[in-house]
């Protein structure tokens, strides 16, 4: 639900029958899980919140700041994003833990006369995941004569660009497949049949995909970045670094590890001794008790609903966008993302008065829904019949810049 009001609903039906009992509230990344939760713990001295933070999007700090008030303590997921948060929030109810990376039924075996495995899994966009630096990626392997496999897991703004890119090539001695969006099962599997996880990433809070890459036996490379599970990796020992946009150092690693299979097969199992310590669930579970015990040692925190309500960030950019959609004057619109801002934008803008065509969104399993009554459409066929409203806050440019290489004037797009 877009409404943290009947979030909390729900929360507070789970709470109410038993108030003897302990209830620590963990809120995923996301204003209306905060809000939500807030707002059940106004409600109930036996709830306390724990502030999850377990992303690079600066996005997430700044709600983690706004909500402070009603959070108990604080989990960063890596020594960079501790160093991060300790700067908007108080330090001393941080606490660092590592996330817990599972044991997986398969890893990868060797292919030792076959074409280099190469997988990709990630959302495919630019915002922090830089999903379009594959273009150059797969040009430069090209170049470079390499044989190999790669297989392209996720959807996102990036995803016509980059399959646009892969039609026009004509080559020999390589396969590419997008696959999009996959339960993780079916990722996980891919893993298995792969023999380096590509990361291409600016930034990461931690990296859970490279670290469940790794747990199936996988050599990670990755573009280095500060923190995360860069903390824990050693180029050429269980991992492949090179500096951001290196493709030049890439490749020639890459090349080096196809021709040297033994050496191959060394630092996949390096990489997959490297994430053990890990998976411990006994270590993790022990530490995170001791995270939520240090949080009803915390005294309750006593804040009124009306003051939570007014946390909540979101707001602030909904009332901007609404209000340049009725400077506008326009009779009816089309909304570019149906997530949770759009639908709150969408109940906004309709109650006073402005009509919706369709939601135009990038999310396979969206298309041909509804939302009270309003068809989800691919990007594919966005047109210019009405201005074009883009709900989103972290994706905003590069959807801009999206509808525009679809030929739509600047002039008929109303964005943050």
């Amino acid at each position: 639900s877009h409404d943290p009001e009947e979030v909390s609903k729900v929360i507070d039906s789970i709470v109410k029958p038993f108030p003897s009992i302990d209830f620590l509230l963990i809120p995923n990344y996301g204003q209306i899980a905060y809000v939500a939760a807030a707002l059940t713990l106004a409600k109930y001295s036996n709830c306390r919140i724990v502030g999850i933070c377990h992303n690079n999007q600066i996005a997430s700090y700044y709600i983690l700041q706004s909500f402070s008030p009603v959070i108990s303590q604080f989990l960063a997921v890596s020594k960079w994003v501790e160093d991060v948060l300790s700067q908007k929030v108080d330090n001393k109810k941080i606490k660092l833990l590592y996330p817990l990376t599972l044991p997986k039924a398969h890893t990868s075996n060797s292919n030792e006369n076959g074409p280099l495995r190469l997988v990709y899994a990630s959302r495919l966009t630019n915002v922090d995941k830089e999903a379009s630096r594959l273009i150059p990626f797969i040009k430069t392997l090209v170049e470079k004569k390499l044989h190999f496999n790669l297989d392209i897991y996720g959807e996102g703004p990036c995803r016509y660009e980059i399959q646009t890119y892969i039609d026009s090539l004509q080559i020999n001695n390589v396969s590419i497949t997008m696959f999009g969006n996959q339960p993780h099962e079916s990722v996980l599997h891919a893993f298995s049949r792969s023999d380096i996880f590509i990361s291409l990433s600016k930034n990461e809070g931690f990296g859970m995909a490279i670290a469940e890459a790794m747990g199936t036996r996988v050599i990670p490379l990755i573009m280095r970045f500060d923190g995360g599970i860069c903390e824990l990796v050693k180029d050429g020992k269980n991992a492949i670094l090179v500096n951001q946009c290196d493709y030049s150092s890439l490749a020639c690693k890459l090349k080096e590890l196809s021709k040297d299979r033994i050496l191959l097969e060394k630092l996949k199992d390096n990489a997959f001794d490297q994430i053990k310590p890990f998976q411990s669930q006994e270590y993790f579970f022990k530490k995170f008790r001791e995270i939520a015990l240090s949080c009803f040692q915390e005294k309750h925190p006593s804040i009124p609903e009306s003051k939570i309500l007014r946390m909540d960030p979101m707001v602030t950019k909904l009332e901007n966008i609404f209000q340049k959609v009725k400077k506008r004057d326009v009779e009816k619109v089309n909304i570019f993302g149906g997530g949770i801002f759009g639908r709150r934008v969408i109940d906004k803008i309709t109650k006073s008065g402005v009509e919706i065509g369709c939601i135009f969104d990038s999310t396979p399993s969206m298309i041909n829904n509804f939302y009270k009554g309003i068809e989800y459409k691919s990007p594919n066929e966005i047109n210019s019949d009405y201005p074009i409203v883009v709900c989103s806050i972290e994706s905003n440019s590069e959807i801009v810049n999206f509808i525009q290489m679809k030929q739509i004037d600047r002039t008929n797009i109303i964005a943050l």
